[in-house]
């Protein structure tokens, strides 16, 4: 006995990553939220130290430190978890798969759906990426 053959999808494809975004956006995130870190670090160096000096080497060391683990874990939000993502468009269906750590897959079903639009840039052809929008009633 044969096992059934699976159903082969008319199209996959990927989203796009976009590295000028972190190249902005993450290191200004990262940037505030190691701020915390930081100035808590100070603050308490400072309180052991019991020092009229202030001791700041402390407090940027846990920034240094608390920023590059920041912009490592973005990293793998903008660019990692994006490459893990796949969407299939059969003929009465779209399925996608997401997740870097988390994987979560999707079905939807064309029942509903009057027009699916792929945008495909010249850039994206060659690497099966593009834009999809799904128009529903």
């Amino acid at each position: 006995m044969s096992d059934p053959k699976k159903e082969e999808p008319i199209r996959e494809v990927q989203p796009v990553v976009v590295p000028m975004q972190y190249l902005i956006f993450a290191p200004l995130a990262a940037g505030f939220i190691s701020l915390f870190p930081g100035g808590f670090v100070f603050v308490i160096s400072n309180m052991i130290a019991q020092s009229f000096d202030p001791v700041v080497i402390y407090g940027l060391i846990a920034y240094g430190i608390s920023f590059a683990i920041g912009m490592y874990l973005l990293y793998l939000k903008a660019f990692k978890e994006p490459a893990k993502t796949r969407y299939r468009i059969f003929e009465n269906r779209l399925e996608y798969s997401e997740g870097f750590l988390n994987r979560q897959q999707r079905t939807v079903v064309f029942d509903q759906v009057i027009d699916v639009i792929l945008s495909e840039g010249v850039l994206r052809q060659g690497k099966s990426a593009g834009s999809i929008t799904i128009i529903t009633q």
